[in-house]
């Protein structure tokens, strides 16, 4: 691991956010800012968005795109709607209600949202974007709903998507008539139409006979502390990383934009690099999630404090990808990595 350090490593810059968040949010409670809402639930396993209200400070609400299928990935954005005023004061609550289609089931909650901490993150911005490696605001908020009751909150600008919220959402015993109010098509024939027309024959055949694993979308929400290393031939220019909870982070020359001493499992992460010839080169790496957690779980050993490294080693042949700690090498073989020219 020595040699690696030297070689060449992305290390985060800025720190102390968290220790922070408290004393600047004092100064930034009444500012106003510009963002829009937006919704999100995972592809493989669609709902039916039937009310979403973000409730502001001071009175007031803003809509989150209801009234709509939702299966665009989790933490990805959706929907934009353009109404009312673009700067706003930042959201206190959360009211949602949905169905789960794979579940045939009612979900509904009202939460407190993180006022203090979103007001941070809004008023600090992104030092430094993927794209323009300029500073940029966050400007969307995401309000994801999952399995079980899953409700996840995420800030997002540029590269970054940061979840800021999770919350479980209790079953509710809504009228049909919120999803569709057509007597001629029963319940159970328009969930089964729904999902075989989003997942596909196969992807409906698998559900029907996996179901949806328990906790799963809390399981992705675990943290490990680990860093990607990058060694090799060239000059390395940044890491997106993409991970299970949704969330998104660049790192740079200048650091990672939101400082994180432990992350999620990655889901993809993209290596921008410079050939030593000077042409510059894109590797999108998408993981095995079964492969990459229980890698993760055999190196930390269930121990939060174990430093590990995701090793992004570049060659002629491509990317090598390996999960380390001080003493263990685990090859991540059932990663698929793709090189392109930027």
């Amino acid at each position: 691991m020595d040699e690696v350090r030297r070689r060449w490593v992305l290390i985060p810059l800025m720190a102390g956010m968290a220790a922070s968040v408290r004393a600047v949010a004092t100064n930034e409670a009444k500012r106003m800012f510009k963002w829009l809402p937006t919704e999100c639930a995972p592809a493989n396993y669609p709902m039916y968005l039937v009310r979403g209200a973000l409730g502001l400070q001071g009175g007031g609400q803003v809509a989150v795109p209801d009234q709509r299928n939702v299966h665009n990935g989790w933490g990805l954005w959706g929907s934009t709607h353009i109404v009312g005023d673009m700067v706003k004061p930042v959201p206190q609550r959360l009211e949602i209600s949905w169905f789960s289609y794979a579940e045939d089931r009612f979900f509904q909650g009202a939460f407190a949202l993180p006022t203090e901490a979103m007001t941070t993150y809004f008023a600090r911005g992104i030092p430094e974007d993927r794209a323009t490696r300029k500073p940029a605001p966050f400007e969307r908020i995401i309000v994801g709903m999952a399995p079980e009751g899953c409700v996840s909150v995420w800030m997002a600008g540029g590269a970054e998507v940061v979840e800021v919220a999770n919350f479980q959402a209790a079953p509710a015993d809504l009228p049909w008539t919120k999803v569709l109010d057509n007597p001629d098509i029963t319940r159970a024939v328009f969930i089964r139409l729904n999902l075989e027309k989003r997942l596909g024959a196969e992807g409906y055949a698998l559900l029907q006979r996996l179901g949806i694993p328990r906790g799963l979308f809390q399981s992705y929400r675990t943290l490990y502390r680990w860093q990607p290393w990058v060694t090799g031939a060239g000059r390395p220019d940044g890491v997106r990383i993409r991970s299970l909870n949704g969330e998104n982070a660049f790192i740079g020359q200048k650091g990672a934009a939101i400082p994180r001493d432990m992350r999620p499992l990655p889901a993809e992460i993209e290596l921008y690099w410079t050939s030593p010839e000077g042409t510059p080169l894109l590797a999108r790496i998408k993981f095995d999630e079964a492969e990459t957690e229980a890698s993760f779980q055999k190196l930390s050993r269930g121990s939060a404090a174990t430093q590990l490294a995701l090793h992004l080693e570049i060659s002629s042949a491509g990317v090598g990808v390996s999960l380390r700690d001080e003493k263990f090498i685990l090859p991540q073989h059932k990663a698929t990595v793709r090189v392109l020219k930027q």
